[in-house]
């Protein structure tokens, strides 16, 4: 063998050697990263968030639809902190195809404290009720969120929209709140001040379903209430 083809093939052998250290250090990185990522998810979210985050995942796994993991994580991706979560998703779990349809879903958060709007609405619940329909909550591993507004009712005259997720009602908190205690704070007073956040989307049935009843949409449709 000539001393042109020594050199080449020692070339080749180095490259060959580069590649792999190249491949091992990103396999390192992603263990790293992964590992980080789980830790982070339990600082950050409640137990319940936690299940819902790995049914999503394991959804997300097997259905391989981007958009349709986008629109449940929005669910309990509500903060700047949370949001680093979505990178570390995407470094782990997303193949590249699909990372911009997730990050331009959670574009980076401004440098405020706190960067979620908050709007807020007065109104009167009449003799027919307040003409929506409440969807979620602590049980279901959720936030409160309005699933529909009968046209002309009072929610919809005083501009609450489906898809709002109602952050408060009369100043009392409702982030942790469940179900059923949503439901007596708005019955149990004939004037209302709601604040919301524009989320735009009701979360998914399939996705939502209690711990014990993963796939069953019957979980969450008991926990809607027209009020």
């Amino acid at each position: 063998m000539s001393r042109k083809q020594l050199s080449a093939e020692k070339q080749r052998d180095d490259a060959n050697v580069d590649d792999d250290l190249s491949i091992a250090k990103t396999a390192s990185d992603r263990r790293t990263i992964s590992m980080q990522f789980h830790k982070l998810r339990q600082q950050l979210l409640c137990d319940a968030d936690n299940d819902y985050l790995m049914r999503v995942l394991t959804d997300y796994a097997q259905m391989r639809q981007p958009e349709r993991l986008a629109v449940a994580l929005k669910a309990i991706i509500d903060t700047k902190e949370k949001r680093a979560l979505v990178d570390m998703m995407c470094e782990t779990l997303i193949p590249a195809a699909h990372k911009d349809i997730i990050l331009n879903t959670f574009p980076v958060a401004p440098t405020d404290t706190d960067d979620t709007i908050l709007l807020s609405f007065d109104l009167v619940i009449g003799s027919r009720g307040i003409g929506m329909c409440i969807r979620g909550g602590r049980e279901v591993g959720l936030g409160i969120y309005i699933s529909n507004v009968d046209r002309d009712g009072p929610a919809d005259m005083c501009g609450l929209e489906k898809g709002d997720r109602i952050h408060s009602i009369n100043g009392i908190s409702t982030t942790n709140a469940s179900h059923h205690e949503v439901v007596e704070l708005i019955t149990s007073s004939s004037r209302l001040t709601v604040e919301v956040e524009r989320c735009g989307i009701v979360p998914d049935d399939e996705l939502n379903a209690g711990p014990n009843t993963v796939g069953d949409k019957s979980a969450l449709d008991d926990e809607e209430e027209d009020i």
